[in-house]
């Protein structure tokens, strides 16, 4: 969605009201992974303030993946508040509560997708105490006890260097 800056540049006292759903179904998260399957829901405001646009916003998602531990699909979900001013140019340094907008263009699905990306949890689990997955038999540790006798260690190989 392109958002149109330059009547809210020259106008004081502007206020507009967004609300969106974004595609963001070409989204490729880690290669060959295309995680979201619906659209992220934003609703927010534009706002003029002291010859400047402040946009709030907060974009909604579901993001299907898979458990880190047992690979067992999970839906994370998650919001993600936006608060930034927008200016038409920069008379210094960026950062990331000021956004210049020369062209008096803002594409809202490009600029919200690095913060949601940046939302979504390093360690994506299916529940916060999973088990995961039995390191000898491969068995889901969430659903059936392992019966395995030997603990497996990834040091087992190295252990019988030394033992000769």
């Amino acid at each position: 969605m392109q958002l149109s800056l330059k009547k809210a540049f020259v106008t004081p006292g502007y206020e507009a009201p967004i609300s969106c759903a974004l595609d963001f179904s070409q989204v490729e998260y880690v290669p060959g992974e295309f995680p979201f399957r619906e659209p992220v829901q934003v609703q927010g405001r534009l706002f003029e303030k002291a010859d400047m646009l402040q946009l709030e916003l907060t974009a909604a998602y579901r993001f299907e993946t898979v458990c880190d531990r047992c690979a067992e699909p999970v839906t994370l979900t998650g919001e993600v508040p936006v608060s930034v001013v927008l200016v038409r140019e920069i008379a210094g340094e960026e950062n990331d509560q000021i956004i210049a907008v020369p062209s008096e263009t803002l594409d809202l699905g490009d600029f919200l997708r690095d913060y949601i990306l940046l939302d979504i949890p390093t360690k994506r689990l299916c529940k916060p105490d999973c088990k995961g997955l039995c390191s000898v038999c491969g068995a889901n540790l969430n659903r059936t006890s392992c019966s395995c006798k030997k603990q497996y260690s990834p040091f087992e190989v190295l252990k019988q260097h030394f033992e000769e």
